[in-house]
């Protein structure tokens, strides 16, 4: 058996905006910005994945953060697929949340 897991430090890119599924759960869709050092180049890179929390994880992680804030995220990984309006298909790799925690403070949330 194989698995793909993720555990991300950055800063969420957009602030939080809850929607609801047809059952009422509730669905949060953002992105983490976070950097990593190139070293044959002394440079920075910053680099996007997207995140997608369910339920009582999305709605605490709407309630306690921001654009900018930073954030711990631990989760699985997932490709999801689509198909454009030109036909093309396209697929990205994004992060469903499995719990968070909060950067250099002292509270802490486990979803």
């Amino acid at each position: 058996m194989s698995f793909g897991r993720a555990i991300i430090n950055g800063n969420l890119v957009r602030d939080c905006e809850l929607k609801y599924s047809q059952s009422g759960k509730a669905v949060l869709m953002n992105a983490v910005a976070f950097e990593r050092y190139i070293a044959s180049s002394q440079q920075r890179e910053t680099s996007f994945i997207d995140i997608i929390a369910f339920g009582k994880t999305a709605e605490n992680i709407q309630r306690y953060f921001s654009k900018g804030s930073p954030i711990i995220i631990d989760g699985d990984l997932e490709q999801a697929g689509w198909t454009d309006k030109a036909g093309q298909k396209h697929s990205k790799i994004r992060v469903i949340v499995n719990s968070f925690d909060f950067c250099g403070s002292s509270q802490r949330q486990q979803s």
